[in-house]
């Protein structure tokens, strides 16, 4: 009978044993090839070689093993080899490998890996510094505790209650709009509310508060920019301490700048004017009992003086007849107020006050708005492109004017001639520079 090959049916019983015998032998060398396996003991079982201390599919890909080594050996494993590397494993100590998994129920992790994530015993973070938890409700502590809590557009802080305190924050408070409001809460009383209506913010108490304050007492408060406190008719008022109510009397302070406040509410009584000087006390907006001085600068002039003494009235003898006193006196006239000072004119460059005892070079103006000037110069160009001096507005004439000098050349006197201008330069550009005198120069200031 010729020798069958492998793989080839026959229906003979004797000759099929062989061929599967031999099959067995064939998948056994394989795996001991592959996994170094001894064969004593070894056995297959409907396609599991079964070894001391290990079972595995034919090809050694999927098993399981009891051995026991110093190392965290793998007791189970499935798409490699053993000694490979097997796309999911669990050892002796527990640990899990599982590539690609799908896991459900409750993960408890210590340590490890996921997403782009890193797991440590107190904290998630991520490995790039760039990942996101997103979606859901984010807590800082479990249900009946004090707690922050991230949800959708909205954040804020519980107490263990469940009461609002802190912080709170939500993007959609007025639908539709997009308008956000930031509030602070305690026990889900609402005391502060930064309100953002498109255009500007504002900073209003919150309905379970009664009124606001900004500052403490001993502290300073910078405020910087226009304040407005709303219209001319708006109801309130402001307060600052010491200088309010009764209820602040015990705090102080040393001065309000309202140099940048609008429409603060108009005083209800009449400042006093003229007497002695005093400071107010009364607390008012206007101090109303705070007094001004007599303003002597704008008091009428003095009344006229007067000379002579009034006659007798006389009358005609044998007669009823009463004669109207005659008045002898006269008026002197009206006194003068106080002449001004000078102020000193600043020279161009070139000329300077001729010294030696004669007059510096001054001006003034009266009361009539009469400019005078006086004082000696020396030395300056003499020039009509290039001013003397410039004198300053107020003091300045409407239209140019021309005034003679009289100027010196060694000890010869030279007729020379100032130019006044209406921008208020000063021109000397005719006679001589070694010396120029400005007095009894006089001009109508511009009104």
């Amino acid at each position: 009978m010729p020798v069958p090959q492998i793989g080839i049916i026959s229906n003979d019983a004797t000759l099929k044993d062989v061929i599967d015998a031999l099959a067995r032998f064939q998948k056994q060398l394989l795996y001991m090839t592959d996994n170094g396996i001894d064969t004593a003991n070894m056995l297959e079982a409907g396609g599991w070689i079964v070894t001391p201390g290990q079972l595995a599919s034919e090809d050694g890909k999927v098993g399981m093993s009891t051995v026991d080594s110093a190392a965290d050996d793998i007791r189970f494993w499935a798409g490699d080899l053993i000694t490979g590397t097997p796309t999911f494993y669990v050892t002796k100590s527990g640990l899990m490998v599982a590539q690609n998994a799908n896991i459900k129920g409750i993960i408890e992790a210590l340590a490890g890996h996921i997403g782009g994530f890193t797991i440590t015993t107190d904290k998630l973070y991520s490995d790039s510094g760039a990942g996101i938890i997103q979606g859901g409700t984010l807590r800082s502590g479990p249900d009946n505790t004090d707690r922050l809590e991230f949800t959708g557009g909205k954040f804020a802080g519980y107490t263990s209650s469940g009461a609002k305190t802190g912080l709170y924050f939500d993007i959609g408070t007025v639908a539709g709009t997009g308008i956000a409001d930031l509030k602070l809460y305690h026990n889900d009383s609402e005391l502060l509310v930064f309100y953002d209506n498109i255009d500007s913010y504002t900073i209003r108490p919150g309905t379970g508060s009664s009124s606001m304050r900004i500052g403490t007492i001993g502290k300073t408060l910078y405020l910087q920019g226009s304040i407005d406190l709303g219209t001319s008719t708006a109801t309130g008022k402001v307060q600052y301490a010491g200088h309010a109510d009764s209820s602040d009397s015990s705090s102080s302070a040393d001065s309000v700048d309202w140099s940048n406040v609008t429409n603060h509410p108009n005083p209800t009584t009449t400042p006093l004017m003229d007497g002695t000087g005093a400071i107010g006390s009364s607390g008012k907006y206007a101090y109303s009992d705070h007094r001004h001085p007599t303003d002597t600068s704008r008091a009428p002039v003095d009344s006229p003086a007067f000379i002579g003494t009034p006659t007798a009235p006389t009358a005609p003898t044998g007669t009823n007849s009463t004669q109207i006193a005659t008045t002898a006196f006269v008026a002197q006239g009206f006194a003068s107020k106080t002449i001004p000072a000078w102020t000193s004119i600043t020279l161009a460059s070139g000329w300077s006050n001729l010294g030696g005892g004669y007059a510096t070079t001054a001006y003034y103006k009266d009361d009539l708005s009469i400019v005078h000037l006086k004082g000696d110069v020396a030395n300056g160009t003499i020039s009509g492109s290039v001013a003397a001096f410039t004198l300053p507005a107020g003091y300045r004439p409407s239209e140019t004017q021309m005034r003679g000098l009289l100027t010196f050349s060694g000890g010869t006197p030279v007729l020379g001639r100032l130019l006044i201008m209406s921008n208020g330069n000063c021109f000397i550009d005719n006679g001589a520079n070694s010396a120029v005198s400005l007095d009894g120069i006089s001009f109508r200031a511009e009104l």
